[in-house]
This record gives structure tokens, C-alpha cells and sequence, in this order.
């Protein structure tokens, strides 16, 4: 339990820093971070129902 909450908190983390770099930073490879954002982004949907529990 405790693994799919850490794992899900760097997810976000993980997001969040991608997208504040993509928005405002100079950092010329944007497509890299925008990647790096979707793809957080969508571990952590993935993670987030996978956690919910099953009736």
C-alpha cells in the first residue's frame, strides 16, 4: 500500500516539475518535457484506479 502511495506522490511530483520547466524555463527541448508530463501524468491516473478498492 504504502509503495503505490510514494510511487504515486513522485508521479505528481514528477509532473509538476516537467510542466513548470515546460512553461518557464528556457530549457530549448520543450517537446521532452511536455513528454515527461504526459507520460507522469498518465502513470499516475493508472495508478490512482488501480489503488481504488474493488467492490
Amino acid at each position: 500500500m504504502w509503495k503505490n502511495v510514494i510511487s504515486f506522490v513522485i508521479c505528481i511530483a514528477l509532473t509538476a516539475i516537467s510542466l513548470v520547466g515546460f512553461f518557464y524555463t528556457g530549457y530549448s527541448p520543450k517537446l521532452l518535457l511536455a513528454l515527461i508530463a504526459v507520460l507522469a501524468f498518465s502513470q499516475a491516473m493508472v495508478q490512482l484506479f488501480r489503488i481504488q478498492p474493488s467492490e
